[in-house]
């Protein structure tokens, strides 16, 4: 309507009582006309879908929808399609599995703006239905150049870690608990605390983290503390008294709150050669 005296709002609230009146037939029909030339006709549809998830999800065809976003230029309707998808990762989640590892696949080569509201998504998902996200590709988001998809996928491992512990466990240690921004870390931190349980052998992981308290940022040393002192089986002979020790002295209060929290581990013996350090925090 070039007057624009009908607006969109209008039309997709039309589409969508005939649509309850008609699934059927008219569903199909609208997913069919996503190959349509014109932007105005595919957002309308778009919008119209949306208010369709809860009841009519089995009639909407989501490798179409996810085609929009993998061929489509235009910045207003990918970004219409990620919110749709977005709505569906709440409320009808498990509709998504089949299609799962191909958003994964292509999400990295989507403007920002994209890429963050379906990173949201995954991150939804993970936290319903973790077993439906494969490990291997969330794993590949560590290296995003945002901070914030880092972050959510540092927690995305969070929750899908444990079918894979031990490559999520690594990645976080080697690469996310390094990571050059502060909230890429203190996720890193919340996610190891819900993986380590899951690996059996511990002593790997451990001396890998035993080896970052004496890292040149103190921020990497507190870390690493924090995440040892949270781990129930470990015992003194794991980590040398003479690194907690050095810890206690260090300049950031921080450090020394995290090489204090270790000290419930040893002997009075080791602690004694320490007491004027520990006093003194």
């Amino acid at each position: 309507d070039e007057t624009k005296f009908i607006s969109k709002g209008i039309i997709s609230q039309t589409i969508i009582k005939i649509c309850r009146k008609y699934p059927d037939e008219v569903i199909p029909k609208l997913i069919d006309q996503l190959n349509s030339e014109d932007l105005d006709t595919k957002i309308n549809i778009i919008s119209s879908l949306d208010g369709l998830i809860d009841d009519f999800i089995d009639l909407i065809a989501l490798d179409s929808i996810l085609g929009i976003i993998k061929s489509e230029n235009e910045i207003a309707l990918k970004k219409e399609t990620a919110h749709f998808i977005s709505k569906i990762s709440k409320t009808k989640p498990l509709a998504l599995k089949s299609v799962i590892a191909e958003l994964l696949q292509f999400l990295p080569e989507q403007e920002l703006s994209v890429r963050i509201v379906l990173t949201k998504s995954i991150l939804e998902i993970s936290k319903n239905l973790p077993d439906i996200i494969p490990v291997p590709l969330v794993l590949e988001y560590l290296s995003d150049s945002d901070s914030f998809i880092r972050e959510a996928s540092v927690e995305i491992l969070g929750y899908v870690g444990k079918t894979l512990p031990m490559a999520a466990v690594n990645a976080l240690i080697n690469q996310a608990l390094i990571d050059e921004e502060w909230i890429v870390r203190d996720a890193t931190v919340a996610s190891l605390g819900k993986l380590i349980p899951f690996i059996e052998d511990k002593e790997v992981i451990i001396k890998n983290l035993v080896r970052l308290m004496d890292d040149d940022k103190s921020w990497v040393r507190r870390s690493s503390m924090k995440i040892l002192s949270s781990i129930e089986e470990i015992s003194e002979s794991e980590i040398p008294f003479v690194k907690v020790s050095e810890n206690l002295s260090n300049e950031d209060p921080k450090v020394r709150e995290g090489a204090a929290n270790l000290l419930n581990i040893y002997s009075f013996e080791e602690i004694d050669k320490a007491f004027q350090n520990i006093i003194s925090l």
